[in-house]
C-alpha cells in the first residue's frame, strides 16, 4: 500500500481513489426508491444532477465526515503545540508596595511586664520618630 504524504495527514492513495469513486457513483445514481425521472428533485422529466469532476471531488471532500474529523484533529494539534510553546517562554511577575507612616506605630502592652498594675496597659512605640 502506498501513502501520499502531504503536510500533517497521510492518506492511502487507494483508499482516496475508492472513496472518490464511491461518491461519484452515489451522485450519479438515483436514491433508493426513486426512478431516473424524479432523481433531479422534482424538475423536468429525465433531469439529473450533473457535476464536473472537480465539483464532485470538492463536494466529496466538503461532505466527508472523516475529513472534517481530520481537520478538527489538526486544529486541536496546532493549539496543543501553541500551548506547549507557552510553557517554554519565560514569565516575569512584578509586584511592589510602599508604606509611609507619618507617625510611628504604637502598641499597647500589659503594664505587668514593666512592674505596673494588672489590667493596665502601657503605650509602646517601635521604630524611630520621623521628623
Amino acid at each position: 500500500m502506498r501513502f501520499k504524504r502531504g503536510g500533517f495527514l497521510s492518506v492511502p492513495v487507494k483508499t482516496t481513489g475508492l472513496f472518490l469513486s464511491a461518491v461519484l457513483v452515489s451522485l450519479s445514481t438515483p436514491a433508493a426508491g426513486q426512478s431516473r425521472s424524479d432523481a433531479g428533485g422534482g424538475g423536468p422529466e429525465g433531469a439529473s444532477l450533473t457535476l464536473s469532476l472537480p465539483e464532485a471531488i470538492r463536494t466529496a471532500l466538503d461532505q466527508s465526515l472523516d475529513i472534517q474529523d481530520a481537520r478538527l484533529a489538526l486544529r486541536q494539534a496546532e493549539e496543543q503545540v501553541s500551548e506547549a510553546w507557552g510553557s517554554v517562554m519565560p514569565t516575569i511577575d512584578f509586584s511592589g508596595s510602599y508604606t509611609r507612616n507619618i507617625a510611628p506605630a504604637v502598641s499597647f502592652l500589659p503594664a505587668e511586664f514593666f512592674g505596673g498594675e494588672a489590667g493596665e496597659f502601657i503605650k509602646v512605640q517601635f521604630g524611630e520618630k520621623i521628623e
